[in-house]
This record gives structure tokens, sequence and C-alpha cells, in this order.
């Protein structure tokens, strides 16, 4: 096991690590403040679960709509590691070691899931892709709901975070800069740490193999969430927000949840929000493709659910008439 092989001292690098981590996607989290309410878009079945759990679903990053996402912030990621300014033979391989690691691999003991949002709330892109073709809803949420807290969760299910996506490929370009240059910094304190014994000419010792790869899937996890958080601007329409669960994954094994897609099974995790409490929801939209007469079956709906505060319910306005 590393924790039996790693000496003490790298094993602190690779805390210190891991605190940077937390303190970066917490910054993130900062950053991105949600000060107008964020909408997500879903169908029948997801309106009345949402509203009728008080959840919203965070999916394994494995399992998104469209898997290209993924592989778009990756690329880019590979092409910035190759290009990435290597000081030293040990930061090359280093380096190397990140380019190469196989992403299943690398999530084996870390776990990423996430919801999805967007600050537009009668948008025809995400009716025809998130909201049944037009048929659906879109559900607005109040911005006290995605404020950044200093309090940490024992229960990993409760302890989330939010970030605007990026559209522009300086801007994540930008973003994983600063993991490179933390994670290599640490590894060149390593290298130049005579009593770490990192250096031998002759061969890789145990430890600092062990230490690179280890060090190496450490920054994966905030470059993959950076990763996730990155769409081609194509889709910059869609303004989206995500918020994100990331940990080590037996932490999240007594939350874990599964459901049916298609010819799949969809892992995810439940995430708790107050929605009866007044204001916490802010408006419901019924798509553009419905009938008026939806709005009386929300209305009995929010009754039968003892949501008892003013949701304002609407119908789209968008013309449009689906396949």
């Amino acid at each position: 096991m590393l924790d039996v092989i790693l000496q003490k001292k790298l094993k602190d690098i690779l805390h210190k690590y891991q605190v940077w981590t937390y303190e970066y996607l917490k910054n993130i989290d900062t950053q991105n403040t949600i000060d107008k309410p964020l909408y997500h878009y879903t169908d029948a079945n997801g309106l009345k679960g949402i509203l009728e759990s008080q959840t919203i679903w965070f999916t394994d990053f494995r399992h998104l709509n469209d898997p290209s996402e993924l592989s778009h912030g990756m690329k880019i990621c590979s092409q910035q590691i190759e290009a990435f300014n290597k000081p030293s033979t040990g930061i090359n391989e280093f380096l190397e070691i990140i380019k190469s690691i196989y992403l299943p691999k690398c999530m084996d003991k870390n776990a990423l899931y996430l919801a999805c949002f967007s600050q537009n709330s009668d948008e025809l892109g995400q009716w025809r892709a998130y909201g049944n073709d037009g048929r659906g809803y879109s559900i607005g949420f109040s911005p006290s709901l995605f404020q950044p807290t200093d309090d940490t969760s024992e229960q990993k299910n409760e302890n989330a975070f939010c970030a605007h996506v990026l559209y522009k490929k300086s801007d994540f370009i930008k973003r994983n800069k600063t993991i490179l240059d933390e994670a290599c910094s640490l590894m060149s304190d390593a290298e130049t740490n005579s009593s770490l014994r990192l250096h031998d000419d002759n061969y890789w010792t145990k430890e600092r193999t062990s230490f690179m790869l280890e060090l190496a899937m450490e920054a994966m996890i905030p470059m993959m969430t950076n990763c996730m958080a990155f769409k081609h601007e194509a889709y910059k329409h869609e303004c989206e927000t995500r918020m994100f669960m990331i940990g080590l994954a037996e932490g999240f094994f007594p939350h874990l949840k599964t459901r049916s897609r298609k010819d799949e099974i969809v892992p995810f995790v439940p995430y708790k929000l107050p929605l009866l409490h007044e204001g916490s929801v802010t408006e419901i939209i019924i798509g553009p493709a419905s009938s008026t007469h939806e709005i009386h079956g929300v209305k009995a709906l929010l009754k039968s659910l003892k949501y008892k505060y003013e949701i304002p319910i609407r119908k789209s306005d968008i013309p449009y008439r689906p396949l």
C-alpha cells in the first residue's frame, strides 16, 4: 500500500496538495457568486420527483448525456501538458505520468458527481435537449440555495460547490495552469529535498514512482472538475452553471443510488434542497410544446405536496413545434 511505502515527508507533500485542492475548489465556488435564479430543465417525472423529494440528482460524470464533453476538455489538457514548461527531467516525467493516466483508473478511489443548471429560464436549445423536446418544465431555484459555506459536513452528499461553465478556451487553459503550477512546484520541492532521496541515477525507487503517480492522480481531480466545467463555444447560449460533489468514492457509497436510462444503469447521489421553504422555488415554466392546461396540473401538484407559498407558473411563449 502507498501509505506504507511512502516516507512521512512524501505523505506530507501529498496532504499539502490535497489541502490546496480543497481551497482551490472552494475559491472557485466563492468567485462564482450566484445572484440570480438558476433553472433546471426536466420532464414531468423530473418535476414531480424534484418537488416531492426536495432533491436534485448529481450524476456520475461518466454518465452524462453527452460523453464528448469530457473528451473535449481532456484533449486540450493533454495539449497543454505537452506544451508546459519542463525545467527538469523529473518534472517532465511527472507531466508524462499525468498525461498517460487512464481516466477510469484515476477515479477508482475518487468520485465526481454533478448537476446542471442554466442561467436562462426559457431557452429553446435547453427545451430541445433537456426539456422533453419542449414538452417539459423549467424550474427556477433561488440564489440562496447556491451560496458558498465555510461549513463542511461529514456526509459527502451534503457538500457541493458551484462553477459557471467556461466557453473560452483561454479561460480554461488559465485554470489548468494554476493546477499544474502548484503540482509541479511541489514535485520540484520533493526533487530538491535530499532527505527524500528521490534522485537515483540507476533506477526509480519505489517511493519515487509511487509518489509521482499519487501526486499526478491528485492533480487530475481539479483538472477533471475543470473539464466538466468547460464546453465548446458553440454551447455558449446555454449559459450553464454546474454543481459538483467530489471526494473519495467510498464516502459516497452510503448515499449512492441508481436509475435506468435506456440501456444503461446511471449512478447518482441525491442532494437535499429545502424547497418547501418560502422563495426556494422562484417560478416554474411550462415548455413551449405543452398545452396551457398544464398550468392547472402544476398547481394541483404543488398543492398536493403542501407548497404553501406562491410560485409563479407560466407557459413559454417561444413558438416551437416539436418533431
